[in-house]
């Protein structure tokens, strides 16, 4: 009995091993990896790409700006009031809303003279605000109460811009190979570091199964754009003599943290971090303009004709700097020279005279007389940078405006003078016309 027993127990273990496993196994979503967010200065509008296996169905993702729940899909209605206009989309949920009107409206209200509500008025204009994400709609380079009127016009179905609709439907979720592919647009507004979870999601008849988080790391900073808004030099002059000190001021957005002028870094002293290899400035700040007033001395110590590179640099993350477009402050530096003074003698001539007398016996006695004149000349060869000589002669002093040209970079300037001594030198001193022009600010 035992041993049959045994039998068909081995039997029934064969069998088993001969019959193919079949396990129904629950879905397992989890997300393969996500896309770093780049350290860069536009975040109005960054990509962020999610690589899933393919039981991923649906994505939560929180951050600090809140919860959002990432679909393969979303279709838009009218009645929704869901415009499928990206700028408008001022928090990033992905639905154009009231909400969004409440941002922009605080921001400009922000940027006002007299008000700074939000902080927002330390953020440039030009590009969405990284600071409550507000956005330039009508693409004036201002986000202005004209942004506010677009985007109300929106909500109230009358919309203007032709790259907006409200019926359609938008696909984060592609397939590619055996993964999703999800891509999301995000906005981060929330200031320094921002934590990103991203939680896969599977749908089953049973429930929602969660998959292990995913966390990514957002930078979210101020736009820097350091451009360069005003340059110019005091004083204001046609030409400037090399080593004389003059003042180059520039205007600058208070994004601008480092100011290059002519190859030299100048750092706001307000981000001193105690570096002695770096020259730090104090400049000016003008909160109603948003601007800063940098003021540099500027010396130059040899003959040149060029021009003055300015530009702004803004501190971005992990020390990177990003760099505003060149300007140019044409300048002359002059530095008028005599290369050489000769004094010659230029003619000469003989005066000669008769006076008569009579002696005390009453004969006339005729005296024969004469004298030397020279003609006495004066020569400065100069540089080209000299506009008149002043010679100083036995003769006394004059002034010489005309010249000779004598090569590329010579000018001759002269003067004479006349006497009855074949010796006697001049001298002289170069001099340049400078003109001074009313200053521009």
């Amino acid at each position: 009995m035992h041993k049959h027993i045994t039998i068909a127990c081995y039997v029934l273990f064969f069998v088993l091993l001969l019959i193919p496993l079949s396990v129904s196994a629950e879905d397992d979503p989890a997300v393969i990896s996500a896309s770093d967010v780049s350290w860069g200065t536009d975040l109005d509008n960054i990509m962020i790409t999610i690589k899933t296996n393919k039981d991923v169905d649906q994505i939560i993702l929180k951050s600090g700006q809140g919860e959002l729940l990432l679909t393969p899909e979303s279709n838009y209605a009218e009645e929704d009031l869901r415009g499928n206009n990206e700028v408008m989309d001022m928090n990033g949920d992905l639905e154009v809303d009231r909400k969004d009107y409440d941002i922009l409206k605080k921001h400009v209200d922000g940027t006002k003279a007299g008000h700074e509500s939000e902080g927002c008025k330390l953020f440039t204009d030009t590009v969405r605000c990284s600071h409550c994400g507000a956005a330039d709609i009508d693409g004036d380079g201002t986000i202005d109460e004209m942004d506010l009127t677009m985007l109300n016009d929106h909500l109230d179905g009358h919309c203007s811009l032709s790259d907006c609709y409200f019926h359609g439907k938008r696909v984060y979720r592609e397939e590619e190979n055996d993964q999703f592919v999800w891509s999301v647009h995000y906005t981060p507004t929330i200031e320094g570091t921002d934590i990103m979870t991203i939680t896969p999601q599977a749908v089953t008849s049973s429930g929602v199964r969660d998959g292990d988080p995913h966390t990514l790391e957002i930078k979210a900073e101020e736009y820097k754009n350091p451009e360069i808004l005003r340059a110019w030099i005091v004083p204001r002059q046609n030409k400037y003599l090399i080593n004389t000190l003059c003042t180059i001021y520039v205007v600058t957005p208070l994004e601008c943290d480092v100011l290059e002028v002519g190859g030299l870094w100048f750092y706001d002293e307000r981000d001193n971090d105690g570096d002695l290899s770096k020259t730090y400035l104090d400049p000016t700040i003008d909160f109603e303009k948003s601007e800063k007033l940098w003021t540099v001395p500027y010396t130059y110590n040899q003959r040149a004709q060029f021009s003055i590179n300015i530009s702004g640099h803004g501190q971005q993350s992990k020390d990177t700097l990003i760099t505003g477009e060149l300007s140019l402050i044409p300048v002359k530096f002059i530095d008028p020279q005599i290369k050489s003074l000769s004094t010659r003698i230029t003619s000469s001539w003989v005066e000669r005279w008769t006076t008569s007398t009579t002696d005390a016996e009453g004969n006339i006695v005729t005296t024969q007389h004469s004298r030397n004149w020279y003609t006495h000349t004066v020569s400065a060869v100069c540089n080209d940078d000299v506009d008149y000589v002043v010679f100083h002669t036995p003769a006394g002093t004059v002034n010489d405006y005309t010249y000779s040209v004598n090569g590329s970079d010579s000018r001759v300037f002269s003067a004479s003078w006349t006497n009855n001594s074949s010796s006697g030198e001049g001298s002289g001193n170069a001099y340049a016309t400078i003109i001074v022009y009313p200053p521009l600010y």
